[in-house]
């Protein structure tokens, strides 16, 4: 049977999340996601589908978001990102990638 991306966010990933809590003994746990993982997380805190499961997590991580931010965008932090000078980005995040041999030159 085939599942959709809305099954996955309403039953798998709090099912996930609470058998993490339950084998780890903590109230809540941290999630960091990638990619499809991020959609899943953000559907099912979303209103009107789990929005309880926030109440689980001490901290949510999206690292390569599948979704669009839309007009989120063009607020702070985004607007201020993108205007930083290169020297102060690299000052403040660095020049590595996730793997510390990439160097950006």
């Amino acid at each position: 049977m085939d599942y959709t991306i809305k099954e996955l966010a309403l039953y798998d990933l709090p099912a996930l999340v609470d058998y993490v809590r339950k084998t780890t003994g903590y109230d809540k746990i941290g999630f960091i996601g990638h990619s499809q993982g991020n959609g899943l997380a953000f559907i099912s805190l979303s209103l009107g589908m789990r929005p309880e499961l926030g109440e689980k997590l001490s901290v949510f991580v999206a690292l390569a978001p599948a979704v669009f931010a839309g007009p989120l965008t063009t607020g702070f932090p985004f607007t201020t990102l993108g205007r930083m000078e290169w020297k102060t980005w690299r000052r403040v995040f660095g020049v590595l990638d996730f793997i510390p041999i990439i160097e950006v030159k």
